[in-house]
């Protein structure tokens, strides 16, 4: 078996032919590890298209060699993650595939380190996709206030992205993340407007960490409890922190230890 990339370059069915899977969710996650560059329509008014749609460009304008180090020299891996990249622009399945509605604060005073952006899948379907912890010290001390402070910085911020680019989309909505971006799109999902949250189909959280008990005890969670689908790797720590109330999935990864943390070890069987 492969890892995502591997099952990219190998399968070429389009959405039409092949719905959403859990392979295709982790694939995005993966690419949100990105800092994209100046040309990705930031997180902001003025980001939108005349008829207050949201502004995206294509997934190939991304290929750019000179951005490959901004991009993605603080990532696990930079070499993979470009090849990432490039398997997703050469395929059928992904190539009317744009991103839009980049966002990336860094607040070392409220201890807020969030990053996010949305993908049109082009099939009418809007994938949210939330960034797991960085490198920076802000980033996992924020990991580690979730253990006592409700909500941090970054859950609230993942709630009000998520409501405010519901309603700049008519269609269908996916929520997914990996590490801290799982745990935030579950919050995200969980505590958006109605109008947003009786779009989503199904909200993604590869390894991350779970919640206190008194979250998972609200009628609002119960509500979308039904749309989780939960992914750790047979080692896992971070996916083990808090609790959780969802059924998971445990993956086989080629890694060892925590390093089976990283998404690009994780072993792909076609759409699995």
């Amino acid at each position: 078996m492969g890892n995502i990339t591997d099952d990219i370059r190998q399968h070429f069915d389009t959405f039409a032919e092949l719905p959403f899977t859990e392979a295709d969710s982790l694939a995005l996650s993966q690419l949100a590890y990105a800092r994209m560059p100046d040309n990705v329509p930031r997180y902001h008014e003025n980001a939108e298209t005349a008829d207050g749609m949201i502004a995206t460009v294509p997934i190939h304008d991304l290929l750019r060699a000179e951005c490959y180090d901004d991009m993605f020299g603080k990532v696990w891996s930079p070499s993979m993650n470009v090849d990432l990249l490039r398997a997703m622009s050469e395929s059928p399945r992904w190539r009317n595939l744009r991103v839009g509605a980049y966002v990336d604060e860094f607040d070392a005073e409220t201890t807020k380190q969030f990053s996010a952006c949305v993908f049109e899948l082009g099939n009418g379907t809007l994938y949210v996709a939330f960034r797991g912890t960085d490198s920076s010290i802000v980033g996992w001390k924020e990991d580690f206030m979730m253990a006592f402070r409700r909500p941090v910085a970054s859950q609230e911020a993942a709630a009000r992205y998520l409501t405010e680019l519901a309603g700049h989309w008519a269609g269908p909505i996916m929520v997914g993340g990996h590490s801290k971006g799982g745990n935030l799109a579950i919050y995200a999902a969980v505590n958006a407007e109605s109008a947003a949250k009786n779009r989503i189909l199904g909200v993604y959280n590869n390894d991350g960490p779970g919640f206190h008990h008194e979250f998972l005890t609200t009628e609002a969670y119960k509500s979308m409890s039904h749309l989780l689908h939960t992914f750790i790797p047979n080692s896992s720590v971070v996916g083990m922190l808090l609790e959780h109330e969802e059924s998971y999935q445990v993956i086989a990864s080629t890694a060892k230890a925590f390093l089976q943390h990283a998404p690009l070890s994780w072993e792909v069987l076609g759409t699995k």
